[in-house]
């Protein structure tokens, strides 16, 4: 998630374990959360190619491991730096506001978590908080603003901590009462779903997306809890179970290892919620469904309309492979706007 709403609410935890608690200190708490967040960064010094830079964030940085040994590495250089905190408290609020904080909101984010890295790429998500969230936004700033100039420094931390934790259960509150509404109005042609996910779509939590996959192809719907009525409009995404075979044997292919690694993590990435169109030839697109787009509920499907998609080319006998982005999600417009805030609050 957003590294202010990260900062706010962890440095707030910050403090209230180590007994720290100054604006100072919770300044330096959110720092501290946000340290796995510079794999962004030190992707760019260490890979050349867009795509593992892209694939670096959310990689190592954010794994189990290395931030448990990071809590006891940052402890020590805490404790040395004032010795009036023990160390074992310092340990514990890097611990916990960095291992079991960041990393617990990220997971709840649909880009997901790669826990177990580097031993297993598999990633993990719940899909039920947009990676920025205007309400949280509203949540945090509200706090951090009183927490500076409020003397009662220690309750203003709680009540960031006990009202971001009750906006959070919400949303698996919400999340779970519109993934029954869906199920209960699959179109007619579902005769059997092999996998499902109910998605928030961005900047809130009340309108929502499902994708659910079938042998034939993907259905996809939108809901929102001020709908008027719970009638949904399914778009039908086909599948191309070829390519997907190819794309899937691409992936084990140990005479390009860079290659095949690279095409794993996209599907790992997409937990087997992407379609494949084109042909080896002119080149694959892998559209991640998982990711949404502005306003989809308005357009035709296509191979180019999600947020993120991954094209695969054969060049000179070489494999490329980049990843594109939908230029909507960056053109927000008036019209843009105003289209998806009408949509969130019931007007379909």
């Amino acid at each position: 998630m957003d590294n202010i709403t990260q900062g706010v609410i962890w440095g707030s935890l910050y403090t209230l374990i180590t007994g720290k608690k100054t604006t100072k200190h919770f300044l330096l708490g959110a720092l501290i959360t946000n340290i796995p967040d510079l794999d962004i960064f030190v992707s760019r010094f260490i890979y050349d190619n867009p795509i593992d830079q892209f694939f670096f964030h959310r990689g190592i940085f954010h794994s189990l491991i290395f931030l448990f040994w990071l809590s006891f590495v940052l402890g020590a250089i805490l404790y040395y730096s004032d010795k009036k905190v023990a160390y074992r408290r310092y340990v514990l609020g890097v611990l916990v506001s960095v291992l079991f904080g960041h990393l617990l909101i990220d997971g709840m984010t649909t880009y997901g978590m790669r826990y177990f890295l580097p031993w297993n790429i598999t990633t993990f998500s719940t899909d039920n908080i947009f990676v920025v969230d205007f309400w949280m936004w509203f949540i945090v700033g509200a706090g951090m603003l009183t927490y500076f100039f409020w003397k009662q420094k220690a309750k203003i931390a709680k009540w960031i901590l006990g009202i971001s934790a009750a906006y959070f259960a919400l949303s698996f509150i919400i999340q779970c009462s519109v993934q029954k509404t869906f199920e209960e109005h699959y179109p007619t042609e579902i005769t059997q779903v092999v996998e499902s996910k109910t998605i928030v779509e961005p900047l809130q939590i009340f309108l929502w997306r499902h994708v659910a996959k079938t042998d034939d192809g993907f259905y996809k719907g939108y809901y929102s809890i001020f709908d008027s009525d719970k009638n949904i409009d399914w778009q039908f995404i086909p599948r191309n179970k070829d390519l997907e075979t190819t794309i899937q044997w691409r992936s084990e292919d140990s005479a390009n290892a860079d290659t095949a690694r690279q095409i794993s993590q996209i599907l790992s990435f997409s937990r087997d919620l992407y379609t494949i169109t084109g042909d080896i030839r002119s080149g694959l697109i892998v559209q991640n469904l998982l990711m949404g787009n502005l306003n989809g509920w308005l357009e035709t499907w296509s191979s180019n309309n999600s947020m993120f998609w991954f094209e695969i080319k054969n060049e000179n006998n070489t494999t490329r492979i980049t990843q594109q982005s939908n230029s909507s999600m960056r053109e927000l417009n008036k019209k843009t706007r105003n289209t998806f805030r009408s949509r969130v609050w019931g007007n379909k």
